[in-house]
């Protein structure tokens, strides 16, 4: 086992410093916290080991790098949380691969519910989970993923 995912509620900035004093593991956290001002929270408090901003969460792309950056500066590793969706997965591989303090990521793929094809409906194409377990960053224009105009209307009619 890696680490130790949230335990304790979001805000409880001491009480994680104190757990993580006193287990032998690492601690992970912040996939719901949502913005910077509480990711410095944690990171002062020495609350966990391993953050998990998600750029659709805490304030966006360019959000989660100043966190990763600050996380980075401490000596602290990333871990994006990215359980949403296709567009919320390509905004966060982004993140991940402009930062050095990230090795892993989690993200849906649970089949037979969650398979990429159920992640990323509106995807022209899904990101496909290579042999070996990882995903590239998608490299077109914007995000690199293309919307589904036809998936869109019909998600969008209900």
């Amino acid at each position: 086992m890696l680490w130790l995912e949230e335990p304790l509620d979001k805000h409880d900035y001491r009480g994680y410093r104190l757990l993580r004093q006193r287990v032998g593991i690492a601690l992970a956290g912040g996939e719901m916290n949502s913005d910077l001002h509480e990711f410095r929270e944690l990171i002062l408090n020495q609350s966990l080991d391993i953050l998990q901003p998600d750029a659709t969460l805490s304030g966006g792309i360019l959000t989660a790098k100043k966190i990763a950056a600050i996380a980075e500066a401490f000596g602290l590793r990333i871990a994006p949380h990215t359980w949403t969706n296709g567009l919320g997965l390509a905004a966060n591989l982004h993140v991940m691969g402009a930062c050095p303090n990230c090795e892993w990521a989690e993200f849906p793929y649970e089949p037979p519910g969650w398979t990429p094809q159920a992640r990323d409906f509106f995807l022209k194409k899904p990101l496909m989970i290579d042999p070996d377990g990882y995903i590239s960053v998608p490299s077109g224009p914007g995000l690199g993923v293309e919307l589904d105009d036809e998936a869109l209307v019909r998600y969008a009619k209900g």
